[in-house]
């Protein structure tokens, strides 16, 4: 089911088709097909171009949709067609441009060949054109030209395209002549680099393009387009730092009941070794309680007075010998003394 916007694409190429049939087809009966197409000349600059396919040639048509008019077209006869190429895009081998025409080498492009391409008078046969007649606009020394879809349809639907223009062109060619030798092959298409990345740069400007207001490189044509109403910077600017703001807000929210969730049980661990040391605090002191204060509150006041007394009978005895002792030997004194005399 088409969108709006792939029926105004295709209901403008149509109008821009059926104006050029009009114009330079006008005789009923000769027109066979149409096509809107992307022309890449020999400098690789991309052109979007009307292709117009009759009972005995084909156009090639410069046609601008805006203004609704035709400022130049090329009629080749299809009796100099010798045969077509299909296939995909690619660059040579030490091009840079390739790495900034990445889109260019999934594209699925034709190349119509001819039997003459006049350049000034020289007749070429199918003949290489090499890259110092190439550069010059005033030749045109090609004896092919090289199309491919637009950029709103899908690679997909491109190819699809280009088949039905093969078969077309194919069909048309038997027609007039079976016998003429024509066919269509597929290989890779070399695309022409000589003036390197700056033609990615005029393809990705859209240089020569009508429909780039409605066509885009988005392959997304499921969804409508829906214009957007342009807002003010600072409306937009303003809206984005709120976003952040609510962003930040909501990151700090996360991290602070995280910080919370973990700081629950260092607590309990925290609290656990003061409990610890306060118990070990208190052993000591009951270790260092003398033994006789510890044996003192399981005894009794009237054995305490008889342990006080059994010190002073010792004493008292301890002295009772000692006198003993001291009048011994004051007789032994005493009796040696006699004898001496």
């Amino acid at each position: 089911m088409a969108t709006e916007r792939q029926k105004l694409v295709i209901q403008r190429q149509i109008n821009g088709i059926n104006h050029c049939r009009q114009i330079l087809v006008p005789t009923k009966g000769e027109f066979r097909k149409g096509f809107v197409l992307i022309s890449i000349n020999q400098f690789n600059i991309e052109q979007e171009r009307v292709v117009l396919l009759t009972k005995k040639s084909y156009w090639r048509v410069k046609y601008n949709f805006d203004t609704k008019s035709i400022e130049r077209s090329e009629e080749t006869p299809l009796s100099e067609v010798t045969h077509i190429e299909k296939g995909y895009f690619k660059y040579p081998k030490l091009s840079l441009t390739k790495v900034f025409d990445v889109g260019a080498q999934k594209q699925y492009g034709v190349r119509i060949y001819r039997k003459q391409a006049e350049a000034n008078g020289v007749m070429l046969d199918g003949e290489t054109v090499g890259i110092r007649e190439s550069v010059n606009p005033l030749k045109k020394m090609q004896p092919f030209r090289t199309f491919r879809a637009l950029d709103c349809v899908t690679y997909e639907y491109g190819r699809e395209v280009i088949n039905d223009l093969c078969a077309a062109f194919q069909e048309a060619l038997e027609a007039i002549a079976p016998d003429s030798g024509f066919y269509v092959s597929e290989c890779p298409l070399v695309r022409s680099d000589v003036i390197g990345p700056f033609s990615a740069v005029l393809n990705a400007w859209q240089v020569g393009h009508y429909n780039k207001d409605l066509i885009d490189d988005d392959d997304d044509w499921d969804e409508p387009v829906v214009k957007k109403e342009k807002k003010p910077k600072k409306e937009k600017k303003e809206k984005e730092k709120a976003q952040e703001a609510e962003e930040a807000a909501a990151q700090f929210e996360q991290e602070a009941e995280m910080a919370a969730q973990t700081a629950l049980p260092e607590s309990d661990d925290e609290d656990k070794p003061a409990e610890e040391a306060e118990e070990q605090a208190v052993e000591p002191e009951a270790e260092s309680k003398p033994d006789a204060e510890v044996e003192g509150e399981m005894v009794e006041p009237e054995t305490e007075a008889v342990i006080e007394a059994e010190p002073e009978a010792e004493v008292a005895a301890v002295e009772t010998e000692v006198a003993q002792v001291e009048v011994a030997q004051a007789e032994a004194d005493e009796e040696e003394e006699g004898l001496e005399l």
